[in-house]
């Protein structure tokens, strides 16, 4: 997301500047971008003194490779986000009229109507006919989102209402992420999901080997999570307890701290019957893994049911499905965002068809211990993504914080 910025372009300094302000964004899919940026300059100062906007011109420049976006002109990226905030208010299709004076850009009810023709021609809002109210398309959410403001956390007052309810709550992770799902969903006024974090990866931490009979053995793989899992493994050979310590020693000493995948590449001088022992607990570590159930709390489905797009039945089926059959929580781990990163996602950007009527906004949480929990807002594709998204970095950092304070 582009932090947007103001400049007026009056010279050829002017556009110098403008260009060295691009490169401090350091983004190199920026340089796609330089030679819209010296046009659109070029082209302003043919006209005149004008504002420029840098967020929405990168913006629109940057997605128009990835997301199918288009140069939107600065004066119809205002209307846009106008209209698509007044919609998101309001769930009704906003008319020309009220963008006119809401505006602030001094410009008639027909120059509006301009606009609106040239915003549904390339996609980013559909009307019923030519005289009726816009209503934005996924693209044209994907722009709003792209080009709105940094979103700001909830206010102090609720902040702080939060934090008591979080230092009441005692030690346990359940009544943690219960009270955050149903603190996120009182924020957004939608479905909140918020799973208890987990290891991204069964890590070994020992590998022990114990004699049963003379040709068979007990696998015991220790995981650094304290977790012990066993498995009975016939040898091709006798094995001394001696040997068995050496084995177990070794393959510990190779492998300690790696996951499975990490632990069959490694590259390790291994004798024939030390890759049967490690291939066997490589099994197991991955059955260990894809057992780890993902605990979970869900809070809001009354919230977002009471939203007018869930009046009719069919939506409403639609998230009972998904959260019955368990595709909600299996889609939200599948598109997992990068630490510090928050995610969203609109509509027909959806992978997963029976998701593609709702937005939803991911975030992560990460303990010290590498654990990593989910935190996730569905709600219809008209949300109030600013709100939604500092509410959500909002409480990933509370309970960060809760572990921090050694209250794990």
């Amino acid at each position: 997301m582009w932090t947007s910025a103001c400049i007026i372009i009056e010279s050829a300094e002017d556009v110098r500047m403008f260009l060295v302000l691009t490169r401090l964004n350091a983004h190199p899919i920026i340089t796609r971008c330089w030679h819209l940026a010296v046009s659109s300059a070029n082209f302003v100062l043919h006209k005149g003194r004008l504002s420029l906007t840098m967020g929405t011109l990168f913006q629109a420049s940057y997605y128009e490779g990835r997301r199918g976006l288009t140069m939107v002109k600065p004066r119809a990226g205002s209307i846009l986000r106008l209209l698509v905030h007044e919609y998101i208010q309001s769930a009704t299709p906003v008319p020309s009229e009220n963008l006119a004076r809401k505006s602030g850009l001094g410009v008639s009810s027909a120059t509006v109507r301009n606009y609106m023709a040239e915003l549904e021609e390339e996609g980013y809002i559909l009307r019923p006919h030519i005289s009726a109210g816009g209503i934005p398309s996924d693209k044209g959410y994907r722009f709003y989102v792209e080009s709105m403001p940094a979103p700001d956390a909830p206010s102090r007052e609720v902040r702080e209402q939060i934090r008591i309810r979080f230092e009441g709550t005692g030690r346990e992770w359940e009544a943690w992420v219960r009270l955050a799902s149903t603190v996120l969903a009182n924020l957004s006024r939608n479905l909140a999901l918020v799973t208890i974090p987990r290891s991204t990866s069964a890590r070994l931490r020992r590998i022990e080997l114990v004699s049963v009979q003379q040709m068979t053995a007990l696998l015991i793989v220790v995981f650094e999570e304290a977790r012990v899992r066993q498995h009975v493994i016939a040898l091709p050979q006798p094995m001394t307890p001696d040997e068995m310590m050496q084995l177990s020693n070794k393959l510990s000493a190779a492998f300690v701290g790696m996951g499975p995948k990490d632990i069959a590449r490694k590259r390790v001088d291994l004798a024939p019957i030390e890759v049967l022992v490690r291939d066997q607990a490589v099994s197991v570590m991955r059955v260990e893994e894809e057992l780890q159930a993902v605990e979970h709390a869900v809070d809001g489905l009354r919230l977002l049911l009471s939203q007018p797009e869930f009046q009719m039945g069919e939506k409403a089926r639609e998230i009972a499905v998904a959260l019955e059959g368990h595709v909600l929580l299996r889609y939200l781990l599948t598109e997992t965002p990068s630490e510090g990163e928050t995610k969203v996602v609109i509509g027909s950007e959806n992978r997963e068809e029976t998701l593609r009527s709702f937005g939803m906004v991911l975030c992560r949480y990460t303990l010290p211990s590498g654990a990593m929990g989910i935190i996730g807002v569905v709600g219809p594709t008209r949300m109030a993504y600013d709100t939604t998204i500092g509410g959500i970095r909002y409480v990933a950092g509370r309970l960060e914080e809760m572990v921090s304070k050694g209250q794990s």
